[in-house]
Order: structure tokens, then C-alpha cells, then sequence
């Protein structure tokens, strides 16, 4: 796919989705291949593709798995953590000091990490 630097897989495992992001010299179904095979074939692909720009798009023909858009990109700030570096935010801003987040500002922090 043009423009892309990365390729992902999807895959399901007893903990739910997980996606995995790779360079794109590798082939989607030799990762696929081998993450299941490492995880003894507890982790089954789902969707695969591109990530462009932050977003997944496109499809693997090695895979014959379209990507799944919107549900495959909302997957990779958990990859990243990032729900941690919200809490951590809240932690620093809240200086030992009881604070209760609201939904609102929990969002505002989840805009400002995608």
C-alpha cells in the first residue's frame, strides 16, 4: 500500500484482541504464522493491513483478512499503553490529593493521546 511504513495483524486470544504492528518487509502471513505457532496456537489472526498515519487500513493478501478500520485502530493505544499515561497524568496533576476524574476530562485526556 502506498505511504505505509508499518504493516499490523489483529489477532484474538483468550485476554480479547490484540494487535501487533511490524515493518512492512515482512509478510503478514509469516508474522501471523509465527505468533501462532509461539503462542501455541492460542492467538488466532482476524484482520490484517496497513497502518498509514496512525490509522489501519487497507488488507493482507497474504492473509486473504481486510482490515477492520476504526475497530483495528482503536486497538492500538491499548497496544501503547497509553490508557496508563492518562492515569499517570491524573496522578501528577492530582498531587496525592484525592481528585475524581470526570467523564468529560477523561475524555479530553484520551483525545490528547491518540
Amino acid at each position: 500500500m502506498f505511504g505505509a511504513k508499518m504493516k499490523y495483524v489483529v489477532f484474538y486470544s483468550h485476554k480479547g484482541e490484540e494487535i501487533i504492528i511490524f515493518p512492512k518487509v515482512i509478510q503478514h502471513s509469516v508474522m501471523a504464522e509465527n505468533v501462532e505457532d509461539s503462542s501455541f496456537g492460542s492467538m488466532r489472526p482476524i484482520s490484517g493491513g496497513f497502518v498509514v498515519n496512525g490509522l489501519c487500513v487497507g488488507e493482507s493478501l497474504s492473509l486473504r483478512m481486510k482490515s477492520r478500520g476504526e475497530k483495528d485502530t482503536a486497538l492500538i493505544p491499548r497496544m501503547l499503553d497509553i490508557e496508563e499515561c492518562i492515569d499517570d497524568e491524573v496522578m501528577h496533576t492530582t498531587e496525592n490529593k484525592k481528585h475524581v476524574v470526570s467523564k468529560n476530562k477523561a475524555k479530553r485526556l484520551r483525545k490528547k493521546y491518540k
